[in-house]
């Protein structure tokens, strides 16, 4: 549930003392689900209409409560107000653990720590939208891997790129908020995409791309990603690049479409 109720500030404290699990399946098909959880939300009583439910078991593995994050049948009783959603499965949690004995959990003062990966690329994902999940910031990192080496070597003349060669950092440039299918499910990549010297050790790539979701609709994402490569000898040594696109929202209550503009800032690690 990126950029929902789970990363409100509330929630995060309440479900210190906990482990905490998912399990996630594309439209709600409970025909998929586990027998344990298929148990605990029957034993829960949980409708099947609402496609999220949360459990709170104790340290034996038993159900102690289950309940779904909001009190009417969809999130849209709360408006997806990101806040009244978070205070709302707060107030449930604590309904759950009103009397469990929870190990105490020490309040520190930590400071903010990006997400980091040893050999990789970062990536900051921003969409403008009026809508809360939509418009909280994501972080994520992707670990390089032998073929990337391959992909991104020194060019000496401009050469393609197959888009698909860089699903891995495509992958995570996902909006944030989509209830129908989980990250990085992109269903097909399109595009060309070059890279060609710009310098004594330096290069461009860039070109146009097509992100198409797995979505019944198969929406389709089309940016631009334009990165600077530095180099050793022959050997990527870092990057910095940007792709700016837009994400066409349907509206199944009004109807239309609502283009939302996405950018997303890639950086390499630890360079």
């Amino acid at each position: 549930m990126r950029g929902g109720s789970l990363s409100h500030p509330e929630v995060i404290e309440a479900l210190k003392p906990f482990i905490v699990t998912s399990w996630y399946v594309s439209n709600a098909d409970f025909g998929e689900m586990p027998a344990e959880l298929l148990r605990l939300q029957r034993e829960a009583g949980l409708r099947h209409e609402g496609n999220i439910g949360c459990f709170v078991l104790d340290e034996k593995a038993r159900l102690v409560r289950g309940f779904h994050p909001w009190p009417g049948p969809t999130p849209n009783s709360l408006g997806f107000d990101k806040d009244r959603m978070g205070r709302h499965l707060r107030a449930e949690i604590d309904k759950a653990t009103k009397e469990m004995k929870l190990p105490e959990v020490k309040k520190e003062e930590r400071p903010i720590k990006l997400p980091d990966v040893e050999r990789g690329v970062r990536i900051f994902l921003k969409l403008d939208s009026r809508t809360a999940s939509f418009r909280t910031p994501v972080v994520e990192t992707v670990p390089s891997k032998p073929v990337d080496a391959q992909v991104l070597a020194w060019p000496r003349e401009e050469r393609e790129i197959p888009v698909e060669k860089l699903k891995a950092w495509f992958d995570p440039i996902f909006p944030p908020g989509v209830m129908d299918q989980g990250p990085g499910t992109y269903a097909r990549f399109g595009g060309r995409l070059t890279i060609k010297p710009a310098g004594p050790r330096a290069a461009v790539l860039s070109g146009d791309v097509e992100l198409v979701m797995g979505d019944r609709g198969a929406t389709a994402i089309r940016g631009r990603l334009e990165v600077a490569l530095a180099y050793e000898a022959d050997a990527m040594k870092s990057l910095r690049g940007v792709f700016e696109g837009n994400y066409p929202k349907r509206d199944p209550m009004r109807g239309g479409v609502h283009d939302i503009r996405m950018t997303a800032a890639i950086e390499s690690r630890p360079d």
